[in-house]
């Protein structure tokens, strides 16, 4: 279930733009896709309670096979 972000306002009454946060992933065993699952799942509520919205960008693992396949759903890999 996707959560609203709420926004804290600056004096100027503007929201300020969310900043983004990209990370590469070394190794997609339990651990770096325990990872990857969780951010996709949570990126709602880790933007509202952050202020910063979080992404995956690399995905960088020996088994080339399993990044590939997961390299459709972000975009973009290296292997």
């Amino acid at each position: 279930m996707e959560q609203a972000i709420s926004y804290k306002y600056d004096t100027t009454g503007r929201i300020p733009t969310m900043k983004k946060i990209r990370i590469g992933l070394v190794g997609y065993g339990t651990v770096g896709g325990g990872l990857y699952r969780l951010l996709e799942q949570n990126a709602g509520m880790i933007a509202q309670r952050t202020g910063a919205e979080f992404g995956i960008k690399t995905i960088c693992d020996l088994r080339t096979d399993l990044v590939k396949k997961s390299a459709k759903e972000i975009g973009r890999a290296h292997v």
